[in-house]
């Protein structure tokens, strides 16, 4: 009896202390994202070094069909081949990563044609 006693009143101990631990995670307030390093949204001419046929006129994303987007959204276009050069910041600047460092890339594409098996 004393021994079924013991294990109730561990388990009861066990519980409270569960409870306990989790009653900071439950009142916590979520994690706020970071701001991105860099975004380049396109609705001017890009402020970076251009290579080939690079032009502002094509349809972007576009409301009602996807909102957040502005009726008249456009588009950076890109006329293979042509690229945009983002000059090195220098030492230690906001682009410089090593491994194992987490980076995520967004970008939104939509591609014309892809020549080949390459996708």
């Amino acid at each position: 009896m004393i021994m079924r006693i013991r294990e109730t009143v561990s388990m009861l101990l066990a519980g409270m202390l569960l409870l306990q631990s989790a009653a900071p995670l439950a009142s916590a307030e979520p994690a706020k994202p970071a701001a991105p390093v860099a975004q380049w949204t396109f609705d001017d001419q890009p402020t970076v070094q251009s290579l080939g046929v690079v032009r502002l006129d094509g349809d972007g994303p576009r409301a009602p069909v996807y909102a957040g987007f502005p009726a008249d959204n456009r588009a950076l276009v890109l006329e293979a081949p042509s690229w945009l050069a983002i000059p090195d910041e220098g030492q230690d600047s906001r682009f410089d990563f090593d491994n194992g460092d987490a980076i995520t890339l967004e970008a939104w594409v939509r591609p014309d044609s892809i020549p080949g098996e390459h996708v």
